[in-house]
Formats: C-alpha cells, structure tokens, sequence
C-alpha cells in the first residue's frame, strides 16, 4: 500500500479530528466513571487497533482503526488528572503532572526509533513494524499493570449527567480567567503537536531521504521532549514549585527560538536535528502541566470536564494546523517547510506569553492560599 502527499494529510488531518471528539465525547466520563477502569479500556483499544492496523488493505482502513484509536485516547489525560488529584497532594502535582508526560513522551521517542530500526537496519516491511511496536506497547502496559497500588482511591459518585449541569460547568469555565490563559498556552503548543505529524516528510523532502532515515526525525523532536521533561522534573523538585516553573517559561522560551531558525532554512541535516530537538525539549511541558494544574484545582466533579474542553478545543485548532502545513508542503514545497516553521514559532511565541501571565495570577492565588492557611492554624492554636 502506496502513501501519496494528500494520503498523509488527510490520515492526519483525521487522525487529530477523532481526538478532539474522543476529548468532547469520551474525556468527561471521567467524572462521572471510575477512571481507572477508562485507562485500562483505553490500553485494550490501543493493542487491537495496533493489530488490525497491521493488516490494513487501503487508506480508509488505515484512517479508520487510527480514528478509532485517537477517539478512545480521549480518556487518557482526563482520567490521569482525576486519579492524581484525587491521591496526591497539591504540592505533589505539578512532578506527577511532568513524570506521567515523561513516560508519554518515552513512547514518542521508543516508537519512532522502532520503526527507523525496523525499516532501515532490518529490512522489514512496514506491517511487521507496527507489529514490533505493539510487542513493546503490550510489555509496557503488562509492566504497569503489576505496578499499579492496591489502595488506588477513586472518585466518590457523582450526579447523574444532565444538559443543564453541562450548561452550568461551561458558563463557569467561560467565565474563569486562568481558564482562558490556560487554553491559549495549550492552543500555542499545538501548533509544535502539529509538526509530529510533517517532521518526518518535511526532512525527507528537504534532504532527500528515504522513509526509514526520514522517520528517525520525528525521535530527536520525541528524544528532546523526554529531556525536556526530565529537566522539568527535576527542577521541580530541587528548585521547588516557584523554581521548576520558572524553568518551564526558558524553555518554552527556546523552543520559540529554535523554530525561528528552523524557519530561516539553508540549514545542514545535523543542525536540522539538533533544532528539533530543542523544539522538542523547549515546547512539551508546557503542554501538559499548566492545563492540569488548572483542571486539578478546580472542583472535583468539573475537573476531566474542564481538561475536556480546554485540550478538545485547542485540539480541534490543531486539526485546523495539520491541514494547512499539508497544504503549505503539497502547494508550496521546500519553501512551505520554511511557512511551516515560522508559523509554528508564532504560535509557541504566544503560548509562551500566555504561560507567564498564568503562572503570574497562580502563584498570587497559592500566596494568599498559604497566608490563609496559615491564619487558620494560627488561630487554631491560640484556642487550644
């Protein structure tokens, strides 16, 4: 089976539709089903879709079992979120927030280089290819398995699910000012999301390549966004919360810097991959954590509800990013790469500003958290 330019454009363009209506559709169950149970569905649709995708005969079929997997996807943040809050600590989130999205982005980085493996050093056809990531993604999800703690608490039931209780928790997320700095950080991140899909056959159209050495691409992006995480991780919890944001703002920062040269072009091969790492390394954070701690501090039964609509919403204007850096390649060519990357460092441009007013308004807020907290324990003790 033969992929051409308009192929690829529509099964992304796809593929990223049917996960914004997984977020809508699917994400807030979460508040009202155990979440749990949605993860360990999610894990059981991922190794069949693999499967079939194996033996997929023409593009609709591919487009369809990728669909099918992208909706279901859906439930998986909304459902990480609800577990988190409802086990962790508050002060505990913003690491539990970065190592989950390590372990994401672990995948990005194990799957692209299986593939690069499988295609270029091993000769194999790209069936047996999807068929080696699924032996890798069943061992990861049998090793979560025995890992999981026994004494997971869940959420208590909630109200059954009405139209008017829906029309409340959106008139209250409209209203929310962190709630609109969050969903434009998120928005300009998906800008960058949108290149995961082109990287690969933006250097293979750029240097010449063939699939198999194109598709290692897509790994330094991945490689960089696991690094970039780990930083993160670790500057939480040596530099504290304060800190370890401040060093999400630097790297959203380079990653804006890093496109802007990737958009300049005239570049060698090597320098092409040491950007897309830094793109990788700067811009995947913040992807993750300011929309979770937003969701995490709101109330119990609104918290998937609003990761829902935030990450559906900026996930539909990433649909409208995917079709038009297709557009921009099949119209344009190399110079399209070039209006690819400009646009993507636009966007992480305003993600980046939108960031710090966000951990600006957060941090006077958990400021006067503690002075009340600590009011309160005060004047606890003075009555004893």
């Amino acid at each position: 089976m033969s992929w051409s330019t308009s192929d690829t454009t529509q099964l992304a363009t796809f593929a990223n539709a049917a996960c914004m209506l997984g977020l809508f559709a699917a994400g807030p169950l979460a508040d009202y089903l155990r979440p749990s149970m949605l993860l360990g569905c999610n894990a059981l649709v991922v190794c069949a879709g693999l499967l079939l995708f194996s033996f997929v005969t023409s593009v609709y079929h591919a487009m369809a079992i990728v669909g099918a997997l992208c909706f279901t996807r859906g439930v998986m943040w909304p459902s990480a979120n609800v577990v988190f809050a409802i086990n962790l600590p508050q002060l505990k989130h913003d690491t539990a927030f970065l190592s989950s999205a390590f372990g994401s982005r672990i995948g990005d980085v194990v799957g692209p280089l299986l593939v690069s493996v499988s295609l270029a050093m091993f000769g194999l056809s790209w069936r047996w290819s999807v068929l080696v990531i699924l032996a890798a993604v069943v061992l990861s999800f049998a090793i979560s398995a025995t890992v999981v703690p026994q004494n997971l608490k869940e959420p208590e039931a909630a109200d059954r699910f009405t139209l008017e209780g829906l029309a409340q928790k959106m008139a209250r997320l409209v209203a929310d000012v962190d709630g609109w700095l969050v969903f434009v950080s998120n928005l300009g991140t998906y800008g960058v999301w949108s290149l995961y899909d082109y990287a690969a056959v933006l250097a293979a159209d750029t240097y010449h390549l063939s699939p198999g050495q194109a598709a290692g691409s897509n790994a330094y992006m991945s490689f960089g966004s696991a690094v970039g995480l780990a930083v993160a991780f670790f500057a939480s919890g040596y530099l504290g919360i304060a800190g370890g944001r401040m060093v999400h703002v630097v790297q959203s920062a380079l990653s804006a810097v890093a496109l802007c040269f990737l958009a300049s072009g005239a570049l060698s091969l090597l320098s092409f991959h040491m950007l897309l790492f830094v793109v990788g390394f700067g811009f995947v954070s913040i992807s993750y954590v300011p929309f979770m701690i937003y969701a995490a501090r709101s109330r119990a039964d609104e918290r998937a509800f609003r990761i829902s609509v935030i990450d559906g919403v900026g996930q539909l204007c990433g649909v409208s990013f995917t079709y038009m850096y297709g557009t921009l390649r099949a119209e344009q060519g190399q110079q399209g790469a070039s209006t690819i990357f400009a646009l993507a460092a636009a966007s992480m441009s305003i993600a980046t500003v939108a960031l710090v007013a966000y951990y600006t308004r957060l941090h006077t807020q958990e400021q006067r958290e503690m002075g009340f907290a600590d009011r309160t324990a005060e004047s606890e003790s003075c009555a004893a």
